[in-house]
Order: C-alpha cells, then sequence, then structure tokens
C-alpha cells in the first residue's frame, strides 16, 4: 500500500489544486500483478471548472 500526494495547477484555467492518493498493489512473484488508485476526483475537476458553472452545485463548508 502507497500514500502519496501531488499539486499542480489546471493548464487549461491556471487554478491550482492538491490530491491525496491511495495505490493498493498485489506483488505476484517480484512483478506488479494489479494496482489499484483511490483518489478525490473532485479536487482536479473543480480547478479544470467542470462541470461547467451553471450546472454546479455550492458546498458549504460548516
Amino acid at each position: 500500500m502507497l500514500e502519496y500526494a501531488s499539486q499542480g495547477h489546471a493548464v487549461a484555467t491556471g487554478a491550482g489544486y492538491g490530491d491525496r492518493y491511495i495505490s493498493v498493489l498485489t506483488i505476484v512473484n517480484r512483478k506488479v500483478a494489479r494496482w489499484r488508485d483511490y483518489l478525490d476526483p473532485v479536487a482536479v475537476f473543480e480547478a479544470i471548472g467542470w462541470p461547467p458553472h451553471a450546472n454546479r452545485v455550492q458546498v458549504e463548508a460548516r
């Protein structure tokens, strides 16, 4: 299992974003047999402006 993070910016919008990931690997005979990634795609979606503003739902932090 791996845990890692990334930070960057969307080329199309210039908006910054950060995300954290978990990867679960299965090793068989010293080779990667399976690799599953878990992440929050919303961080990237927001940075690229998807979905368009007209369809967005505002969520307020509490």
